[in-house]
């Protein structure tokens, strides 16, 4: 049997978005699925980020922190600008993906809901990919509305 492997792009925006990815990836551990969690460091979180993914707390994970980014002209709305920082990352997320299909092909690539520029980066490589928002139906719902708020109320853009 061939073995299956999935990656989880988890911002690290704060700990409620990598925490969620990482029981994620425990269920899919525990159906004998190999995990790879390659984290972009887009918040203040660079020490946890570190401690946490050389902890080894679970076994079975791997991570990869993605390269620190930096943005050129930055937006006054802190949202924005993480927003323009995960896709920044989109160059390393490539290489990493790349480099990751060489040992074993991916099987799909779960996304952090913020992620949503590595779309591009999955359909490239022709990888299927996946969004994972660990919120209520509710936020959901908002996060589904935002375009055409922003579209016809420009206060942010």
């Amino acid at each position: 049997m061939k073995s299956k492997k999935v990656v989880l792009c988890a911002c690290s925006m704060g700990v409620s978005h990598l925490v969620p990815m990482v029981e994620l990836a425990k269920q899919f551990i525990n159906r004998g699925i190999s995990v790879t969690i390659p984290v972009t460091n887009v918040g203040p979180d660079a020490d946890f980020l570190s401690e946490f993914c050389n902890s080894n707390i679970i076994p079975n994970i791997s991570y990869h922190i993605l390269p620190q980014v930096t943005l050129s002209n930055p937006h006054p709305v802190p949202f924005v600008n993480a927003i323009n920082m995960m896709k920044l990352h989109n160059d390393s997320l490539c290489s990493f993906l790349i480099e990751q299909s060489q040992t074993s092909s991916i099987s799909a690539v779960i996304l952090d809901m913020f992620c949503v520029d590595a779309l591009d980066v999955a359909s490239e490589l022709r990888i299927p990919a996946y969004f994972f928002m660990a919120s209520g139906a509710t936020t959901l719902a908002v996060f589904f509305q935002l375009s055409t708020y922003f579209a016809t109320h420009a206060l942010f853009w």
